[in-house]
């Protein structure tokens, strides 16, 4: 999934370093500021979080990605 939402960039944001963080933080905070219309600030900071953990620890149980505790870090 990841590797998809990847492909759909431009070329450059791909040759951006550390590209793969930057896109964790830019899809973190969109899905905080979403929740965030919904839901109290803090649920949805919190559910951010969560969230940015399960896509690793599914990454590392799926195999289809390369878990990063890093990339969970950028998430939130």
């Amino acid at each position: 999934m990841k590797q998809k939402l990847f492909n759909l960039l431009p070329l450059w944001f791909k040759k951006v370093k550390h590209a793969d963080k930057w896109l964790h933080a830019i899809l973190g905070t969109l899905f905080y500021l979403i929740l965030a219309l919904f839901i109290e600030n803090y649920i949805a900071l919190i559910a951010t979080i969560v969230l940015g953990i399960l896509v690793e620890v599914y990454d590392k149980i799926s195999k289809k990605g390369t878990p990063d505790s890093l990339d969970a870090i950028a998430t939130f």
